[in-house]
């Protein structure tokens, strides 16, 4: 199940993460970009602008990733690294 980050808005991220493994506070929000149309052309852009401006300006930390960055680790190695660094406090 998707989570939608802003009520009255129809914008949904992949993946939340409002507290890492070891139960740090966290405001996360994790996007894969799909090969369809809704990530691409002028309206696809110009909505992936505004949901990630959306959710900086209700204080959410966000990665985006494509399903080839899935596909080789590189997404998962990410999201790790980040949790981990809030983990640390390198982050907010």
């Amino acid at each position: 199940m998707q989570f939608k980050a802003c009520e009255g808005r129809r914008f949904r991220w992949d993946f939340a993460y409002l507290q890492t493994p070891n139960g740090n506070p966290c405001k996360f929000l994790v996007e894969i970009d799909g090969n369809g149309p809704g990530h691409y052309g002028f309206t696809g852009v110009r909505n992936d602008h505004e949901k990630r401006n959306i959710a900086v300006m209700l204080g959410y930390d966000q990665l985006s990733f494509t399903t080839n960055n899935v596909d080789d680790g590189s997404a998962i190695t990410m999201i790790i690294q980040f949790l981990k660094d809030v983990d640390d406090g390198k982050r907010g």
